[in-house]
C-alpha cells in the first residue's frame, strides 16, 4: 500500500485544513482500499476532536492560554470543518462498502457453441446479476458462484439468480454443481424445495411438469420441503419428487449430468494476411490443412487480409485439421466475416448469381449451407442439404460487411445461423437437420456472376465428454 510515505502527510493536511482538492480525492481512494490507512485516519481524527473538546473547557483554556496560537473560535470552526469532512469521508467509505456488497460477483463463461439470453436479451457482460433470468438454449454455460463453487448449466435450461451470493432458482433443465467443503453456502430453489450444499458434487434436473431429481456424487446435500423434515442425501444417493408430491429415494445416476465444460479446438483458421496475390491453391492457413482449389476460372489468389472470389466461378475447400479420436457429442462452429467483393457492377443485372458456404463430409457430401442468390438480393438463408430444407430469407447480404456464424449440431439435430463472431449472437435462422456425418471441409462456392469476399474464416470443434 501507499503508507506511510504518502498517506500520513495527506491525513495531516486534512486535519489541519490545508489539503487540496486532488490530494483529498487521492486520500479518499487510499482510505477506501487500505484498512491500515483508515486506522491512522480515525486515530488522528479522534485525537484532534479530543483537543477541540479540551479547548472548549474553561479550566483547560487558562492552563493552555500561553501555548495556544490559534484562537478558540477559529479552532472550533476547524473542528467543525474536520467533522464535516470526516462525515463525508465516512459516508463515502460506507457507501463504497454498500456498493461493493451489491456488486455482482457471479460470473459466467460459455462454450464456443453456446447461445444464451439474460432476461430475454443477448448478454453484454460476463456478470450474472441478482434477479436476472438466464436461459441457455445451446451449449454449456459455467457459472462461478463464488471462488470455490461453480455450476455447469447444460442447455436447454432456465434459471434465476436470487442473490449475489450465488443462490439460484432452477426452473427447468440440468445443472451440475461442484463446491468445496469450505465453500460459502448457497441454495437452489427447485420444484417447491430448497437444496443446500454441504461441500459436495451434485446435479439437479428440473422438468417442465414441476418434477425434479437431485443426484449426489460426492459429499452431501440437505433438501428442505415444506411440511417435511430436512432430508440429507449422501454420495451415491438421489431423490426425486413433484411439487407437492412424495419424495422417492434411489441410487444416483453419475452419467445423467455433464460435469465439465467441453473440449474446444480450432480446426481451421485463416486471416489471409499473406502478401496480396498469393496463389490460394496449396496455401497454408494459420490453422488447418492447405487450401484445396477444386475448380477456378483464372488463378485464384488471396492476401492483404482478403479472399475475393471476383473474376470467375470458384470451388474452394478449407480443409480441417485431423481430430483426435474420442466419443461424445460433437458440434462444429464456423464463423466468417464477409466484405464487399471487388466486382460489384454486374450484381444487379446477372440474376442467376449464387454464393454458398457449405460444410461437407470426408466423402464430399454436403451437410448444411448458407446460400445467397442474386434474385433474392444476395441475402443469406440457411439450408439443410441432406433433407433439402431451407429457412426463411435473412436480412443480411453476401455483398455487405457482416460477421456470421454457422453452428452444426448433429447430435441435437439442429443447424443455426447467427449474427456475430460466435453462436452467442442473434439467431438469424434455425432448422432441424437430418445430417449426422462429421464435416471435414468448408466449401466456398460461387458461380453465374455471384461473388463474395472474406476477411476472416475460423472453424471450431467442440467435443463434450
Amino acid at each position: 500500500m501507499s503508507r506511510p510515505s504518502e498517506t500520513l502527510p495527506l491525513i495531516h493536511e486534512l486535519v489541519d485544513g490545508s489539503i487540496g482538492k486532488e490530494d483529498f480525492a487521492r486520500l479518499q481512494e487510499i482510505l477506501l482500499r487500505d484498512p491500515a490507512a483508515r486506522r491512522d485516519y480515525y486515530a488522528l481524527l479522534c485525537t484532534d476532536q479530543m483537543l477541540v473538546d479540551t479547548y472548549e473547557m474553561p479550566d483547560y483554556l487558562a492552563a493552555h492560554a500561553k501555548v495556544v496560537t490559534v484562537p478558540t473560535v477559529r479552532r472550533r470552526k476547524i473542528g467543525k470543518v474536520l467533522l464535516a469532512l470526516a462525515a463525508v469521508l465516512v459516508a463515502g467509505f460506507f457507501t463504497a462498502m454498500v456498493i461493493h456488497a451489491n456488486t455482482p460477483r457471479v460470473t459466467m463463461t460459455a462454450s464456443a457453441d453456446s447461445h444464451f439470453l439474460i432476461d430475454g436479451k443477448g448478454a453484454t457482460s460476463n456478470f450474472w446479476k441478482k434477479g436476472e433470468m438466464l436461459d441457455v438454449h445451446n451449449g454449456m454455460v459455467v457459472v462461478r458462484l463464488n471462488p470455490s463453487a461453480e455450476a455447469s448449466i447444460d442447455g436447454e435450461a432456465s434459471l434465476r439468480l436470487t442473490s449475489n451470493d450465488g443462490d439460484l432458482e432452477l426452473r427447468r433443465g440440468r445443472t451440475f454443481f461442484r463446491a468445496a467443503a469450505d465453500s460459502p453456502g448457497f441454495e437452489v430453489k427447485v420444484a417447491g424445495a430448497t437444496v443446500r450444499h454441504v461441500g459436495t458434487d451434485f446435479g439437479i434436473r428440473a422438468l417442465d411438469d414441476g418434477s425434479c431429481d437431485v443426484h449426489v456424487l460426492g459429499g452431501s446435500v440437505e433438501i428442505k420441503r415444506p411440511g417435511t423434515d430436512t432430508l440429507v442425501l449422501s454420495a451415491g444417493e438421489s431423490a426425486s419428487w413433484r411439487d407437492g408430491g412424495p419424495t422417492r429415494r434411489a441410487a444416483a445416476e453419475r452419467l445423467a449430468f455433464r460435469q465439465a465444460p467441453p473440449v474446444e479446438r480450432v480446426i481451421f483458421e485463416d486471416d489471409f494476411s499473406e502478401p496480396p496475390d498469393t496463389v490460394l491453391a496449396g496455401k497454408q492457413p494459420d490453422t488447418g490443412k492447405p487450401w484445396n482449389v477444386v475448380e477456378q476460372q483464372g488463378i485464384m489468389t488471396a492476401g492483404g487480409g482478403r479472399l475475393d472470389t471476383s473474376g470467375g466461378f470458384r470451388h474452394l475447400g478449407a480443409v480441417f485439421t485431423d481430430l483426435p479420436p474420442g466419443d461424445g457429442r460433437q458440434v462444429w462452429v464456423a464463423s466468417f466475416t464477409t466484405t464487399p467483393p471487388a466486382v460489384m457492377a454486374d450484381k444487379k443485372t446477372r440474376r442467376s448469381g449464387i454464393e454458398r458456404i457449405t460444410l461437407k463430409d470426408a466423402n464430399g457430401k454436403r451437410l448444411c449451407s448458407v446460400v445467397a442468390l442474386a434474385r433474392e438480393n444476395h441475402c443469406w438463408r440457411l439450408r439443410d442439404d441432406v433433407a433439402g430444407k431451407e429457412s426463411k430469407l435473412t436480412r443480411l447480404s453476401a455483398l455487405d460487411t457482416h460477421d456470421l456464424t454457422l453452428r452444426y449440431d448433429p447430435a441435437a439435430g439442429k443447424i443455426t445461423l447467427h449474427a456475430g463472431t460466435n453462436a452467442q449472437g442473434e439467431t438469424l435462422a434455425e432448422l432441424d437437420t437430418e445430417a449426422s456425418a462429421m464435416p471435414s471441409t468448408l466449401e466456398l462456392w460461387n458461380d453465374y456472376g455471384g461473388d463474395f469476399a472474406l476477411s476472416r474464416l475460423t472453424v471450431r470443434h467442440v467435443r463434450y465428454p
